[in-house]
């Protein structure tokens, strides 16, 4: 038994550097009007419809980024998984799979922070129909936070709260000769930020595990060197 409650202190020891290496989930979500561009929306596989007149839209994105991923201000994903969930007007888009991802909270001015979570990937078809195409959601007038490490820091923000936030939806041709542009976009958006850890399964063991060497502590009376 004193075998198994060594090992057992020693993997308490090493539980917290394991669970801080658990991944961190960013999910944004915007809604409101948005303009439209019919090249972004046939590089969506939508039809343009109803011309170019304001439609309401709603865009929520998902993004996983491990810790080390952070640099500076920001955090990025390259190939990673992501979900795009995206509708305008009564058409629908939504994408599952590897695509690149970045986030970014950075000072806006004195006292405010801005937030920018971006997911962008290639879509598939021939090379004349090939587009690069960037959803972003950015929320701004955040209240600085000096105790945040960077934009993979927990927190939950809206612009019910008093900040302010638009979304857009950029595209450019894969294989590009001349530098071309297309965007849609909304600046007077509702939207909201989520920044929250994801614990792994084998996190999750380990966190048990402690909490299992703790009670075995205290009841045998296991002191800590």
């Amino acid at each position: 038994m004193s075998i198994l409650i060594k090992r057992l202190c020693m993997l308490s020891s090493v539980l917290p550097a394991m669970v801080l290496a658990d991944p961190v989930a960013v999910t944004t979500h915007a809604a409101g009007t948005s303009s439209v561009d019919s090249t972004i929306l046939f590089a969506l596989g939508l039809d343009n419809g109803g011309g170019t007149a304001l439609r309401p839209f709603e865009l929520t994105l998902t993004s996983t980024f491990a810790p080390d991923s952070l640099s500076s201000n920001w955090a990025f994903n390259d190939g990673g998984p992501a979900t795009i969930a995206f509708r305008i007007g009564d058409q629908a888009y939504r994408y599952e799979g590897a695509a690149h991802s970045a986030v970014n909270r950075y000072d806006q001015s004195a006292g405010f922070d801005a937030y920018t979570h971006a997911v962008w990937f290639t879509t598939p078809g021939p090379l004349d129909a090939s587009y690069i195409v960037r959803f972003s959601n950015t929320l701004y007038y955040l209240p600085d936070n000096p105790q945040a490490t960077g934009p993979l820091s927990p927190f939950q923000a809206a612009t019910g709260d008093g900040a302010d936030g638009y979304y857009t939806i950029d595209a450019f041709p894969g294989y590009p000769d001349v530098p071309l542009h297309w965007q849609m976009s909304s600046t007077d958006a509702a939207l909201s930020v989520q920044v929250a850890v994801v614990p792994e399964p084998a996190s999750c063991a380990l966190l048990a595990a402690g909490l299992l060497t703790l009670g075995l502590r205290r009841r045998l009376g296991v002191k800590s060197s």
